[in-house]
């Protein structure tokens, strides 16, 4: 059987669950259950994060794969970014990967590299849509055809709607978007996309990360896909929910991928975590000791009661039940073993939508234990990349 062709767009550099989805893609790459066609960045500052892409795959003897920084998004379409990322072992080691960057515009790179794949591709996007959209319809200059409106998620946690005129609703953002009534014809090799995300009703729902970074450019690609009749997969936030990482696997992904110098993998879910709890201890506590218990309650009791400098983070980290939602990895494992999952068809009148994770009561998810299964067993294969290096 031949491997299926996949083209991914990723937010790598600001948590440590885009790495291990990379690690799984890898992995499959040496087995040769897919072709890896390409990757491009996205979510802000895409240069520094391509050339964290780039170091992974030259580290596993994987430097053939091609990757572009994607074009950086800009504020006519209301995209937001995340400008900080984080270089496992410091930012100096990969300054070496700027020159061996694809020099292509995004768009050009993304349209060229799918469409001369033939067919089949998949398309698996662990991050906001924006280049994707860009080599859709066009950079992001604002268009006059309509606008997208959403409410903040404490007033409406409502879908992107389409609208001829902007919005005058109270808490009501509205932003132009552009016409998509034609497609490139690089999506006719397109098979299916991947994405991790939310929607309602058929259209991309802001209250999920991926889309609200960039919930115009999500429009635009899901409209597009709708027009091509590509399928969509969705996996929710609900379903990452039930596959918590655990250290025990942890653990056993570090021995699989861990290099001397290169890659500590414990250290890079460390590191990760701890900046998210440095940016927003609150937010963080809230999420990972009352609503999901993946941490002792006590340590939010501490905050609550003293403030950040009431909380030791390595006890925190150390003594967790389960370390973060798998958001990405359980997307890819989404993409590649469906049968581990109950798929359920999304959106009235949108038979091509379906996923799995669109809300808390019906997360479907089969087995966690056989998803995390899965997501090591991929991973395993870069052990006998690294047992091949000089």
């Amino acid at each position: 059987m031949s491997p299926t062709p996949v083209f991914m767009v990723t937010d790598i550099g600001h948590d440590a669950d885009d790495t291990t989805a990379l690690l799984y893609a890898m992995g499959l790459v040496i087995r040769s259950e897919i072709r890896l066609l390409g990757v491009v960045t996205s979510g802000g500052n895409n240069r520094s994060r391509a050339r964290l892409v780039r170091h992974l795959l030259v580290t596993y003897g994987l430097g053939e794969i091609a990757v572009c920084a994607g074009a950086e998004p800009g504020p006519a379409w209301g995209a937001q970014t995340l400008p900080r990322v984080h270089f496992p072992g410091g930012a100096a080691r990969y300054g070496r990967y700027a020159d061996s960057l694809d020099p292509r515009p995004s768009a050009q790179f993304i349209a060229e590299v799918i469409g001369g794949a033939g067919d089949g591709v998949e398309v698996w996007a662990i991050g906001p849509l924006g280049p994707f959209a860009d080599a859709i319809s066009g950079p992001a200059t604002g268009g006059t055809r309509g606008h997208l409106s959403w409410g903040p998620k404490d007033l409406d946690p409502t879908t992107v709607r389409w609208r001829a005129e902007p919005s005058a609703e109270a808490g009501i953002v509205s932003v132009p978007c552009p016409s998509t009534d034609t497609t490139p014809p690089f999506l006719n090799a397109v098979s299916r996309l991947v994405f991790q995300g939310q929607h309602l009703g058929g259209a991309p729902s802001v209250a999920a990360f991926n889309v609200r970074q960039n919930p115009v450019a999500a429009w635009v690609v899901f409209r597009a896909c709708a027009l091509r009749g590509i399928p969509l997969r969705l996996a929710g936030k609900f379903a990452a929910y039930a596959v918590p990482a655990r250290r025990p696997h942890l653990d056993r992904i570090a021995r699989a991928v861990d290099l001397p110098g290169e890659m500590d993998f414990v250290a890079l879910f460390r590191d990760t975590i701890r900046v998210f709890f440095q940016n927003d201890p609150a937010l963080f506590l809230e999420i990972n000791c009352r609503r999901n218990q993946n941490f002792d309650p006590i340590h939010l009791a501490r905050f609550e009661a003293g403030g950040v400098a009431a909380v030791d983070f390595d006890a925190l980290f150390d003594g967790a039940y389960a370390l973060t939602p798998l958001y990405d990895p359980t997307t890819l494992v989404l993409a590649r073993t469906p049968a581990l999952f109950s798929l359920e068809q999304h959106g009235p009148g949108h038979p091509l939508i379906e996923g799995v994770g669109q809300s808390s009561s019906r997360p479907g998810v089969l087995d966690a234990d056989a998803v995390v299964e899965a997501l090591i067993d991929g991973i395993s294969a870069l052990g006998v990349a690294r047992s091949g290096r000089p």
